[in-house]
């Protein structure tokens, strides 16, 4: 007889703990947790634009570039509300086939570059990078790479 209670007290004690266990998991199978949330971004206001003084001239760029191009003084963004970058100009070449050779050798090697054509002188670019220690660093690396004297120019994106 005794047998048989202690069979009967691990039944009962399995048949509470299985209650238990429904009592704790059975409502969260029935809760729902894809209710829509509120979300509250908060965008900062973009900065205003600096005000160009009469009493500030602006600094001549060194690299070739238009004049509706120059920079803001103090700022990251040039007159044109673009962000001021640079390029590598690795060739000027007056042959476009080959300047599209070189480029398309470039950009096998992972380089992101571009032609700009003008005069019938077909340049060749690498850019465009946002700072210019980066552009530098570029083109000491290509610059030994190709064996070239790359030059560091602004970047302007193409008219359109």
């Amino acid at each position: 007889m005794a047998l048989l209670d202690e069979r009967l007290k691990q039944r009962i004690v399995g048949a509470v703990v299985l209650l238990a266990l429904a009592a704790i998991f059975l409502p969260m199978l029935f809760s729902r947790e894809d209710r829509p949330r509120a979300v509250e971004v908060q965008v900062p206001a973009p900065p205003a634009p600096p005000s160009i003084g009469a009493a500030t001239p602006a600094a001549p760029t060194a690299a070739p570039a238009p004049a509706d191009a120059a920079t803001v003084p103090g700022s990251a963004l040039d007159t044109a509300g673009l962000p001021v970058s640079w390029s590598v100009q690795l060739a000027g070449l007056s042959n476009l086939e080959r300047a599209r050779e070189l480029q398309q050798t470039l950009r096998r090697q992972g380089y992101n570059a571009y032609l700009r054509s003008a005069g019938g002188l077909h340049r060749v670019l690498v850019g465009p990078l946002i700072q210019r220690a980066e552009a530098e660093r570029m083109a000491a690396i290509l610059g030994k790479k190709l064996k070239v004297q790359p030059m560091i120019v602004r970047f302007q994106p193409e008219a359109r």
